[in-house]
């Protein structure tokens, strides 16, 4: 004869339990590969050719981006950058110690009737830094006075502009040379990657500018340096280096700046 006092057991809690284990299994996961994988990829760029060499025994198409292995990494990132973004998770470090950064970006429009293929910019000096000819609209997130300014809103567009520019910083062995060609191919990846994003920027600001359709349309990267406390003044800048050109009669096309010619290139296919 059964028990009437028997109760079965709910599966329910079981489920929960599954449940609960795979998201921290999940989780882990998660922090362990897109914090490595975002990483490696960073590293990419400012590997030594001597790390590149012993890099290729293993992985042969790593460092130009290609192959099952860096394929692999793209998907990984891919996908826990989405799971990073639908639970807010945003996995950036660049606000800890030891690599605080030294640099402060902000993006500005050029404004030129010139004639292109003429482009209103003439180098300095200093490698990597121009100076410009025309109307230059300001980022809405600039400072218009270095001494006496207080953020408050445009935040999102903040955050949304501090993706528009790889890190460009010069290191300390290399020569003037060195620098603009290392820039050139930076800005040429990073351009040919991001065109719809730098193109639709553009066109944005300007309307949003109210100014006049110009000829010549060119993004231009405004870099501050922070000095620390023992430089004197806290902030050097800005230096200015033109980054991508959009022409509006030829099309929403950008051509990326070649700092080692000083002029604009169409990007490859």
């Amino acid at each position: 004869m059964p028990d009437s006092n028997f109760t079965p057991r709910s599966e329910l809690p079981q489920q929960r339990s599954f449940l609960l284990g795979l998201f921290v299994v999940l989780q882990l996961v998660f922090l362990v590969v897109h914090n490595f994988f975002n990483y490696l990829q960073e590293l990419r760029d400012d590997m030594r050719s001597n790390s590149r060499a012993a890099l290729r025994h293993f992985a042969p198409d790593w460092p130009e981006k290609k192959g099952h292995v860096w394929n692999f990494m793209e998907g990984g990132t891919f996908l826990t950058n989405r799971w990073s973004q639908a639970t807010l998770q945003l996995e950036q470090w660049s606000l800890f110690a030891p690599g605080v950064g030294t640099d402060c970006y902000f993006p500005a429009l050029l404004l030129s009737d010139e004639a292109p293929p003429d482009a209103p910019v003439e180098p300095e000096e200093t490698a990597a830094r121009f100076r410009v000819r025309g109307k230059v609209v300001l980022s809405d997130n600039e400072p218009r006075d270095m001494d006496r300014y207080f953020r408050w809103g445009n935040f999102r567009l903040r955050k949304f502009e501090n993706a528009l520019f790889p890190y460009l910083r010069p290191r300390d062995e290399e020569t003037p040379r060195e620098i603009v060609e290392r820039y050139r191919d930076k800005i040429k990846e990073f351009t040919k990657e991001n065109a719809d994003m730098l193109g639709g920027y553009v066109r944005y600001r300007l309307k949003q500018s109210r100014e006049a359709q110009p000829r010549q349309v060119i993004l231009l990267l405004r870099q501050y340096l922070l000095t620390g406390p023992n430089g004197g003044y806290f902030v050097e800048g800005p230096f200015t280096l033109p980054f991508a050109r959009w022409q509006p009669e030829a099309g929403n096309a950008l051509e990326y700046f070649d700092p080692v010619t000083h002029r604009f290139e169409p990007l490859p296919k």
